[in-house]
């Protein structure tokens, strides 16, 4: 009889969900991913300021990480970035999104169209359709809109609570995706900024607790200026259980000792490795998960002698390794 396949679900946002689906479409898997929209930044956040859409940067980059075939021409449309003057950075695919929501009337459904231009085999939603924000109050009773706001303000003091700026409802086939999932996998991803907001669209959190798959959480390997300063693994966890209402079943780690050039440049920043510690009533797996020297000299190599001027030009030179990630989650998945 052959193996019935197993129905794998992934919440998060941008290049951490990326690396995790682009690590698991390689398996014969059921598998669906849900993005939160609520970045405020770059050209995404232009579109979403002039369109009033939901950001679709962190949905493209999923897209394509999916995409069934890498050479295609529609893939490196999706992939495509301007070079020139005003345009300088801004990607096409965010732009077709967008087109395709007003063509259509509906930024899940123009997602979906997207999957099928793409020709993937992974089905990807946003986690609303609602252009939404998300918000932070601060331990000095601050509140601060927006996660460009959250992430590169001047005030470091830790934060409280977060929020959404306005009721969100679930898209509705998230809904099913998560009900019928044996595995629902959250993160990696900014703690607060990218995974917490997956859970305070209303239906989300209730789905995923109805949900008789197995959870498991990757947490992150550095740490986040003005969010996770000093916060250990365990520190993660409870965040998580704090907003989604239960903990989850397996938590993923890494042991990996990180190079001293990449720990030398997230130092700048004020970003050190999260702390490993153990969770009480979890189950830990705790690998080597992050990239080896090859790939660290990679990705700086790339950028020596320039001075990082922004959050994003430097959080993602470290990432998890796709493979051994998609190993162990095709195991707790069967």
């Amino acid at each position: 009889m052959p193996q019935k396949k197993p129905k794998i679900v992934c919440l998060g946002a941008g290049t951490g969900q990326a690396t995790v689906l682009s690590g698991l479409k390689n398996y014969n898997c059921d598998l669906t991913g849900i993005v939160n929209v609520t970045d405020n930044g770059g050209s995404s956040g232009v579109l979403r300021r002039e369109m009033n859409i939901p950001q679709p940067g962190d949905t493209r980059q999923c897209l394509q990480a999916v995409a069934g075939l890498e050479e295609d021409l529609m893939t490196k449309l999706f992939a495509y970035r301007f070079e020139e003057g005003s345009l300088k950075g801004g990607s096409l695919g965010n732009f077709i999104l967008a087109a395709l929501t007003r063509i259509i009337g509906d930024f899940g459904q123009a997602v979906e169209k997207a999957n099928l231009l793409l020709k993937t085999k992974v089905k990807i939603y946003p986690v609303t359709n609602c252009s939404v924000d998300v918000a932070c109050e601060l331990e000095n009773g601050r509140k601060i809109r927006g996660e460009w706001d959250i992430i590169l303000r001047a005030d470091r003091t830790p934060i409280k609570k977060m929020f959404l700026t306005k009721k969100a409802q679930v898209y509705p086939p998230c809904l099913e995706a998560l009900r019928r999932a044996d595995l629902i996998v959250i993160g990696p991803g900014s703690l607060f900024t990218g995974i917490i907001p997956h859970f305070l669209v209303r239906g989300v959190k209730e789905a995923i607790m109805s949900s008789k798959g197995k959870k498991v959480y990757i947490c992150n390997m550095m740490s986040q200026p003005g969010q996770t300063d000093g916060l250990k693994v365990s520190d993660h966890v409870r965040q998580v259980a704090r907003y989604l209402g239960q903990m989850p079943d397996y938590v993923i780690a890494n042991r990996n000792a990180i190079g001293p050039r990449i720990l030398k440049h997230y130092r700048q920043f004020g970003s050190v490795p999260v702390e490993l510690d153990r969770v009480s009533d979890v189950k830990m797996i705790i690998r080597s998960l992050a990239q080896n020297e090859v790939g660290e000299a990679v990705h700086l190599d790339k950028r020596a002698g320039k001075k990082f001027r922004e959050w994003s030009e430097w959080t993602h030179l470290l990432r998890h390794d796709a493979k051994k990630l998609a190993k162990i989650l095709i195991e707790l998945a069967r």
